[in-house]
């Protein structure tokens, strides 16, 4: 090799090392970035979850007592309207939100095989960030809810499947089931009605029993 062969032979070594820390360099800040942004994504993103139960009574009209001095007296409730509360504890929008709502009875707890098929409630939904949207509504007539002799236990179930507003980013599903409980207390006879977290279908994304809904992808 000639001189003039070993001089370029050196500078090319030469070059090759400042070349290899830049390129290092570039996939270094890249690679920050990527993770910045997917930080960011996880802390700004919509997470919805299921707060509560909305309930609404509807009463037969009050009538007044005949004694010497009125007394209004309320009517009795008929029926028992439900939905459940669903808060984007997020900071940025859950957008394309679709929901489905269900309500069966059990003798006892529900099938372990059960797959908490969908009813036909479907409800559509954009969710502001730190905002709540609700199911849609269920009634259940008073008189089967407040019969104690009936062994019959209900359940409330369903799910929200939403898009966030990253780019790229796949669709979430969160799940919830809910087991109905009347009791009448001693010894005033007074109602008492709550709703406990059920066991199973309460998860969100990948701990969820179903998988998200493909044809749930498209806009509601």
């Amino acid at each position: 090799m000639t001189q003039l062969g070993e001089n370029a032979a050196i500078q090319s070594r030469e070059m090759q090392a400042p070349i290899k820390a830049a390129t290092d360099s570039a996939n270094a800040a890249i690679a920050s970035n990527q993770i910045a942004v997917t930080t960011a994504e996880q802390q700004l993103r919509a997470y919805v979850t299921a707060q509560e139960i909305n309930l609404t009574t509807h009463r037969h009209p009050d009538r007044t007592s005949t004694e010497s001095y009125a007394i209004v007296i309320p009517g009795a409730i008929h029926t028992y309207r439900l939905a459940v509360v669903l808060k984007n504890g997020g900071q940025t929008p859950a957008i394309n939100c679709k929901i489905n709502f269900s309500c069966e009875k059990f003798n006892g707890d529900i099938p372990a095989d059960s797959s908490f098929p969908d009813s036909k409630l479907f409800g559509s939904a954009l969710i502001g960030p730190q905002t709540v949207s609700y199911t849609p509504s269920i009634q259940i007539v008073a008189r089967e809810l407040e019969n104690s002799a009936l062994p019959a236990t209900r359940y409330l179930w369903g799910w929200i499947e939403y898009d966030d507003i990253f780019r790229g980013t796949t669709r979430h599903r969160t799940e919830f089931c809910f087991q109905v409980v009347f009791e009448r207390l001693e010894p005033t006879n007074e109602s008492w009605l709550a709703f406990l977290p059920y066991s199973k279908f309460n998860a969100a994304d990948g701990g969820c029993l179903r998988p998200v809904d493909p044809h749930t992808n498209k806009s509601c």
